[in-house]
């Protein structure tokens, strides 16, 4: 069997700062687009199930000068991606993919956005202000930590900051202080970190109808966190009807450094998109082709004056 082609790469937003490739669905029809923020092993791999499965997948990253941005204007961003995807291919719906910092911004945009109908959030961004303590815990107990202390390895600067961290949470649990005040005391406090009242947030979205993926890798510092909101086998999400959670046999926070998680977490997307019917049909008729053509035309010659002039408001941002 050939390999398959490698897709056509282009440029989009502000300066072009987004990188973006597409990744159709082999009858080239579909009524659900997917965001996938990011091109390494993992995300090719999903994006391709995605495709298998009759997702049209927009894969998407930011140009290395742009990093910084992404704290105010990821979800901007996000969501010029999915007017991107559907100019393009005359979707809709939505299923919104990232890790780290980027499921943070998929998950502020589908906050935001209606359109947004799943969430595929692996190691979530959970601010430090509200992870210092487990963090703590964990290298206190570790005996790499203990190692790099007897050997003149230990990071001094890190630890001392680490500190004020851990002091700022305890002082604020006892003022009773709100998470989104500790979580503004923090470098990244925006897009590229999950909110406050996340379990909240989280019953909105399901009850909207959003499918809602958490996937974790087995160390990561938002597990904790997780874990202490809904128990240590997520026991309280059973009763969130569309919210699935899956915890990774590896230590790798970026899953493409690790061939079998990123294998595995594809296969596992597959499963749970198939079951939750963000499938379209496996057999495109010249009549459902004629239909989403047309439908992508009328988004096009119907779209506005003033969504014009926000568009290229957003492509002028700095």
């Amino acid at each position: 069997m050939p390999a398959p082609r490698a897709p056509k790469v282009f440029r989009f937003g502000p300066d072009d700062c987004l990188v973006a490739t597409i990744t159709d669905p082999a009858n080239g029809c579909s009524e659900v687009g997917a965001i996938v923020w990011g091109m390494g092993v993992a995300e090719v791999r999903i994006a391709r199930a995605l495709a298998r499965l009759g997702i049209v997948a927009l894969q998407i990253r930011q140009k290395e000068r742009a990093f910084a941005r992404l704290d105010s204007e990821g979800v901007r961003y996000c969501k010029a991606a999915m007017e991107v995807l559907a100019e393009k291919r005359g979707v809709e719906n939505f299923v919104l993919m990232g890790n780290c910092g980027k499921a943070s911004i998929c998950f502020h945009t589908a906050l935001q956005d209606r359109r947004v109908s799943g969430l595929i959030l692996t190691n979530p961004h959970v601010s430090e202000a509200l992870t210092v303590s487990t963090s703590f815990k964990r290298r206190l107990l570790s005996k790499e930590s203990w190692r790099k202390l007897i050997t003149g390895e230990f990071h001094l600067g890190y630890h001392l900051a680490a500190a004020r961290k851990l002091k700022t949470l305890i002082l604020g649990r006892i003022l009773h202080a709100e998470e989104k005040d500790l979580i503004a005391t923090a470098d990244l406090n925006r897009d590229l970190t999950l909110p406050d009242r996340i379990p909240e947030r989280l019953v909105a979205l399901a009850a909207r109808g959003v499918r809602i993926l958490l996937a974790f890798s087995q160390k990561d510092e938002g597990l904790g966190y997780f874990r202490t909101q809904y128990g240590k086998s997520f026991e309280k999400l059973s009763a969130v009807p569309g919210v699935s959670v899956e915890v990774l046999p590896t230590d790798a926070h970026v899953l493409s450094l690790d061939d079998s998680a990123s294998g595995a977490l594809a296969k596992f997307i597959s499963r749970w998109a198939s079951e939750r019917s963000f499938t379209t049909p496996t057999i495109a008729q010249p009549s459902d082709r004629r239909r989403i053509a047309a439908a992508a035309d009328r988004r096009r010659t119907q779209r506005s004056s003033s969504e014009r002039r926000s568009r290229r408001w957003i492509e002028s941002a700095v």
